[in-house]
């Protein structure tokens, strides 16, 4: 969640505790539970956006060898073709073991920093996905990541990413909501495009309000090095 000097999480504008924000920073530690995060994420529909951000923009072949960035307890293999060449990496590693009791024998799951991997070998992957990564990551860390995914990328493949926005439709109950996320670095879809331009030569971004059953807006991110 952002702060602000003169609003800052921990007290109300009396210099009192504030209860929301107190709230708030509760939700986000039980979050790195996985059984609760993905609890809270079937509640608010996120089974669904997983389902749309694989079958309308990854759109995944047989044998396609994918990168998973940021994979959490790894729940989109759920919709991944079962003969896909899946590796996940996250830095919590009570998800990663949640992932490796879950999905053994799916794929390859391993605690890491994503923002400080040793080089990729390239050509190694078909896709690289990020979902709900980017507004976690400062630029900085954003540009090591999208960086680490276009030198691992074979020259055909492909970047996809999806994370909150704010954007003009999105309606005052959404943007509360986005505003209260555990992610620091919430951006409009032009800035994380603009980031993703420093590594890839086409990126294209689409923005929705649909993927959840709450007011929330998504940035859908799509970047290729292919002519």
């Amino acid at each position: 969640m952002r702060r602000s000097m003169s609003s800052p999480g921990d007290t109300a504008s009396t210099g009192g505790p504030d209860p929301a924000a107190a709230s708030a920073r509760g939700l986000k530690s039980l979050l790195r539970l996985p059984g609760l995060y993905s609890l809270f994420e079937n509640l608010v529909g996120a089974r669904r956006a997983r389902r749309i951000f694989v079958s309308e923009y990854l759109k995944p072949s047989d044998d396609m060898r994918i990168l998973d960035l940021g994979c959490g307890p790894a729940e989109v293999l759920e919709f991944l073709p079962a003969r896909v060449r899946y590796a996940g990496y996250d830095s919590n590693p009570a998800y990663v073991s949640a992932a490796q009791r879950k999905y053994s024998g799916r794929g390859t799951f391993r605690v890491a920093d994503v923002t400080r991997l040793d080089p990729p070998t390239p050509n190694s992957c078909d896709a690289v996905i990020a979902m709900f990564l980017l507004h976690h990551l400062d630029d900085r860390a954003c540009r090591r990541v999208l960086g680490y995914a276009s030198a691992a990328l074979t020259s055909a493949g492909r970047l996809v990413s999806i994370d909150p926005c704010l954007a003009d439709e999105t309606p005052l109950l959404g943007r509360w909501i986005i505003a209260h996320d555990r992610g620091s670095y919430l951006r409009a879809a032009p800035a994380y495009a603009a980031l993703a331009r420093r590594h890839f030569r086409h990126v294209t971004t689409v923005v929705r309000h649909d993927l959840l059953r709450i007011p929330y807006s998504h940035c859908l991110m799509i970047c290729r090095n292919a002519t």
